[in-house]
């Protein structure tokens, strides 16, 4: 375990203790799940946070460029398109847009995105 993934579990029981302290706030379960992008952490093991903290703010689309980089990270590039896609059709956000265009550059352009996630 290198040093990077010393300070993403550090951070995880930050962020775990915080959502045990307000389990109505969705900020700390998405801050729980992008935890998982850092190091050579296990990128499916955010799954939970990342769905707890949708399911509170299904209209997110900061949640939705998380579960984008996930699913990047996890190889499931139609995913990834697919939210990727969804985000650079709603955001009004320059930075959000470069955010899932570098999303998409990752999981590749070329490949026709599918109707909705698995």
């Amino acid at each position: 375990m290198d040093e990077q993934d010393r300070l993403a579990e550090q951070a995880r029981k930050h962020y775990r203790k915080s959502i045990v302290g307000d389990p109505s706030n969705p900020a700390p379960k998405a801050l729980l799940a992008t935890t998982y992008l850092l190091g050579t952490q296990d990128a499916s093991k955010a799954e939970l946070a990342v769905a707890a903290a949708q399911q509170q703010l299904p209209a997110s689309l900061e949640i939705r460029l998380i579960q984008a980089r996930l699913a990047a990270a996890q190889g499931q590039a139609p995913d990834a398109r697919y939210h990727a896609r969804t985000i650079r059709a709603r955001t009004h956000s320059t930075r959000q847009s470069a955010a899932a265009a570098e999303v998409l550059d990752q999981a590749g352009r070329d490949i026709p995105a599918p109707d909705g996630p698995k």
